[in-house]
């Protein structure tokens, strides 16, 4: 029994020198993959929320969470005293989602309606002037233009009936404000077009001398430039979705609208700064959540480029990009995770596996 006790002792003291010297040296090529510990929380791929500001102006604001900045912001002011309104039930109605392109609300402006009738009206008043100036036949345009005029007084006259039971209404409630802006509207177009016939009855009468047509020229032409811009503008006006994605209800007055692009996920993740070494932008991980037992293969967007305090600890920043197709990730979401996919040596894994 000495004698194999003996032996068994020489042979560790034996191999033991060989192993002191082996392990370090094998554990350089043994490779071994080293996941890294922390929270994430879950934002929508990009996400556009329009809002009504504090003066009643529009706000419209595009955040692309994967480039972790604004992606497009834009504000609609309205004059004192305009009246608009939108309306999203005639396009939107029960859908729960948009493809980009579609067309949301468009929004009717008082004033825009009044521009545009504004230089329409000057536009033909010019117009009618040049044609009467170079028309020989000019008895025949004076009687067309006078049943014009009588024309289109007695369409005000029965336009002003309807107006009124409708004012009527309006100022008890039993009317709507578009309802009321419309046949506003239409009375004024009445009676613009009243006036621009009266004003080529006038200049048919009267004559326009011949060195005012230049005169004329130009301001068929500025009015033709004006509702241009007019119209560009009014093109603005029409609201379409930026981007594919889920309309999100809300119940705050002043958010019109929330429309969220779920189909892919963003993780915002502090790493330590021990451990950030291990993380590189453009890197293809897996993330793993405990919590909800599924893993996810992304891309890492960004790494910081400052450090912040955290339970003691200094750490970094870093936002990864994950498919979502199947929704099981909700924005908002905060959830416990471990990120893998580097591969260090057996020794590094030791060394961090204890450090931790």
């Amino acid at each position: 029994m000495v004698r194999k006790h003996n032996r068994n002792t020489m042979l560790f003291f034996g191999i033991a020198p060989t192993l002191l010297v082996l392990l370090p040296a094998v554990s350089l090529f043994v490779k071994m993959q080293y996941d890294v510990s922390s929270y994430a929380e879950i934002f929508p791929r990009e996400k556009w929320l329009l809002t009504r500001g504090r003066n009643g102006e529009m706000i419209s604001t595009h955040i692309d969470y994967a480039k972790g900045r604004i992606g497009s912001y834009g504000l609609a002011n309205f004059e004192r005293g305009e009246s608009v309104s939108l309306d999203f039930s005639q396009y939107l109605g029960d859908k729960t989602e948009l493809t980009k392109g579609d067309t949301i609300a468009f929004m009717n402006s008082t004033n825009l309606v009044d521009e545009m009738l504004t230089a329409t009206s000057q536009m033909e008043v010019a117009a009618a002037n040049l044609k009467s100036q170079n028309s020989p036949a000019k008895e025949a345009l004076i009687s067309e233009a006078s049943l014009k005029v009588a024309s289109a007084q007695k369409k005000i006259e029965e336009e002003k009936i309807i107006f009124d039971r409708i004012k009527q209404l309006f100022d008890k409630g039993y009317s709507s404000q578009q309802e009321y802006d419309t046949e506003k509207s239409k009375l004024e177009l009445l009676e613009i077009e009243r006036r621009v016939n009266e004003a080529s009855l006038q200049n048919l009468k009267t004559g326009v001398k011949p060195e005012e047509a230049a005169l004329l020229a130009s301001q068929i032409k500025a009015a033709k430039e004006k509702i241009g811009f007019l119209h560009d503008k009014q093109i603005k006006y029409t609201l379409t979705a930026p981007f594919s994605g889920k309309l999100i209800p809300s119940f705050h007055a002043d958010t019109l609208l929330n429309l969220s692009n779920w189909s892919e996920a963003v993780l915002h993740m502090p790493i330590t700064l021990t451990d950030i070494a291990n993380v590189k932008e453009g890197d293809n991980l897996t993330v793993y959540f405990p919590e909800k037992g599924i893993s996810y293969t992304g891309k890492v967007l960004n790494v910081g480029k400052e450090v912040k305090m955290m339970n003691n600890k200094q750490t970094v920043f870093v936002s990864l990009l994950i498919p979502n197709a199947e929704e099981n990730l909700l924005p908002g979401m905060v959830l416990k995770c471990s990120m893998g996919g580097q591969t260090v040596s057996l020794a590094k894994y030791v060394y961090e596996t204890v450090r931790h």
